[in-house]
């Protein structure tokens, strides 16, 4: 069977809706929330994001952090672009 781009689309489609409801789980929505808040650097992040994406390496978030705005003013700005940067990698 051919993998078409309406393929590859549903599936990033899939992948942003299970990452955007792990993010939204009580512990990790506070975990985000708490560093957002502190305006925490991509070194204090790195445990969270070790945890919520399955062992990504520090130079792999080291590059999401210095592409995306996870820092933005607003919360749900930042949300969409954690989950856009975690997509990303895989």
């Amino acid at each position: 069977m051919e993998y078409t781009i309406d393929d590859l689309a549903q599936d990033l489609y899939l992948n942003a809706a299970y990452l955007e409801g792990r993010l939204a789980l009580p512990d990790n929505l506070q975990w985000f929330t708490n560093l957002w808040e502190s305006g925490a650097n991509a070194e204090q992040w790195y445990p969270f994001v070790k945890d919520f994406s399955h062992g990504m390496t520090f130079r792999q978030w080291d590059h999401i952090w210095q592409w995306c705005t996870i820092l933005a003013e607003d919360i749900e700005d930042a949300k969409r672009e954690f989950v856009s940067g975690i997509l990303g990698w895989y």
